[in-house]
């Protein structure tokens, strides 16, 4: 299954209102439509406040539905990344004894944000 065109309106019109909604108006999106292995992915430059966010064109067979809502999920879902990747950054460079700790709990933030904000703002 293939993401369309149309699936990639819907994502970049959800990376702007949540790029709007969190407050992230100093960050440069740049928003691409390519085949990934995620379902959508973040590279962020903090330095030069620039973001890299993509969305698959290969949905492949074993990931959840593609349904508009889904597409929008994802966005939000990188916004999010970005709304901590700073943080993340910061806690990088700290005395830390696994990266792996920070990322797991960045994740677990973003889908407490996800289970409680996505519904809300609809």
């Amino acid at each position: 299954m293939k993401t369309t065109k149309d699936h990639f309106k819907i994502f970049c019109a959800e990376c702007y209102k949540w790029q709007e909604f969190f407050n992230l108006k100093d960050w440069e999106l740049c928003i691409l439509h390519e085949k990934i292995e995620d379902r959508g992915d973040l590279i962020y430059y903090p330095q030069e406040s620039i973001a890299i966010i993509r969305l698959t064109t290969d949905w492949g067979k074993d990931k959840a539905p593609l349904t508009n809502n889904m597409v929008k999920r994802i966005a939000f879902h990188e916004i999010v990344e970005l709304f901590l990747g700073r943080l993340n950054v910061f806690a990088s460079e700290r005395f830390v004894s696994s990266n792996e700790i920070i990322t797991e709990e960045r994740h677990k933030i973003i889908r407490t944000l996800e289970n409680q904000l996505f519904e809300m703002a609809e």
